[in-house]
């Protein structure tokens, strides 16, 4: 077997974090790409007691339903033998429980359930919003609603919550799906019939795909950036570089970068508790003020998207570079940054409407999110 690509993207970060000359918040960024590229996909299932989840861990490992119980599984998780890097976690809830369960934040949840009642939809309203996203519903035992004549009466009632509560909302009859596997070999939705676990299967394979695309993109444009300081230059964005003459913003003045780490400060001490936090969240604003004036008031040509879309770069990395400036942050708000600068960076070389209506998006919500800060 040939070595994956994400092997290649890891040397190549390796290379620039040895270098030990990043600025902190790209060695911090650096290592968060690689500790992604390089461990499986954690899926939570989670749900109420008996709602099916050992039984839709089972057909996700790739486990006949003669296997055994998911109880003897390894604690750490369940490997997948149907999806390349995919760990499945289990995560019973009692009724004043909410995820990670002890398990730590996983990466997608599939959330089982017979009919999302009251009790769920609290338990899920502590669930972060960003998890959200990459979340399904699972209406578990299909086959039984169906023949309670209840199942298209359920579906209409929980199909609102798709886009707002969860990512897609699938019906699931794991007993045939389970039976379908009953062979020498684990086999792939083409052979699950009228189980629901085809259109399951096509989803998550797709949410994984899309996840492990972001994942890489994200580690071109870090090493485009720091290439320069390892063995390894960085070829840049794989998709959506703007062509030669799009317009692009004002060339921002570039702060001097911290001295590089000694083995005394290569890794600083941040309090839990942020003493800066009202300085980090002015100088955001600034940057994103700057941000503002300079985006368009509207947008008619492909090319002004292509501008749209490097302005919110520059300010991801405007907002990078804060964080390398101002040392004391306390560490939810310095995630917090990392992460939306690097989904700008990712929405940057995707270039296309709706990347761009995404990064205003989110360049909108950290403004609040100052705001709000500063208000407290």
């Amino acid at each position: 077997m040939s070595d994956a690509p994400e092997d290649d993207l890891i040397a190549r970060i390796d290379a620039v974090l040895a270098a030990g000359t990043l600025p902190d918040p790209g060695r911090r960024q650096g290592m968060r790409l690689r500790q992604r590229l390089s461990q499986p996909v954690r899926v939570a299932v989670a749900g109420p007691a008996r709602t099916g989840k050992s039984s839709l861990i089972a057909l996700l490992a790739g486990w006949d339903a003669d296997a055994g119980p998911v109880a003897d599984a390894p604690p750490a998780g369940i490997p997948s033998d149907l999806f390349d890097r995919m760990l499945l976690l289990e995560c019973p809830l009692a009724p004043d429980e909410t995820l990670p369960c002890g398990a730590g934040i996983p990466d997608i949840v599939l959330w089982t359930s017979q009919s999302f009642e009251a009790p769920e939809s609290a338990a899920w309203a502590r669930v972060p919003e960003s998890l959200k996203d990459h979340s399904f519903l699972v209406l578990t035992k299909a086959d039984l609603l169906i023949r309670e004549a209840v199942l298209h009466d359920r579906l209409d009632r929980l199909r609102p919550l798709v886009g707002v509560e969860f990512h897609a909302l699938f019906p699931l009859a794991t007993t045939e799906a389970l039976a379908a596997d009953r062979g020498p070999v684990p086999c792939m939705p083409a052979e699950h019939g009228p189980s629901g676990a085809k259109a399951l299967f096509a989803a998550l394979e797709r949410m994984l795909r899309q996840g492990l695309d972001a994942d890489r993109d994200l580690a071109e444009t870090f090493l485009h950036r720091y290439g320069s300081h390892g063995r390894f230059a960085g070829p840049g964005p794989r998709r959506g570089q703007p062509a030669t003459g799009t317009p692009s913003p004002s060339p921002r003045p570039e702060p001097p970068s911290p001295p590089g780490p000694t083995p005394s400060d290569a890794a600083p001490t941040r309090r839990s508790a942020g003493a800066d936090d009202r300085t980090l969240c002015e100088r955001g604003l600034a940057v994103l003020a700057r941000a503002a004036a300079a985006l368009p008031e509207r947008v008619e040509r492909r090319d002004g998207i292509a501008g749209v879309l490097a302005i919110c770069a520059d300010t991801a990395l405007g907002l990078t570079d804060l964080l390398g400036e101002v040392r004391d942050v306390c560490p939810d708000l310095d995630e917090d940054i990392l992460d939306a600068s690097e989904m700008l960076q990712l929405l940057a070389v995707e270039d296309d409407p709706a990347a761009a209506a995404d990064a205003v998006t989110l360049l909108l919500q950290l403004r609040r999110g100052f705001e709000t800060r500063l208000s407290a």
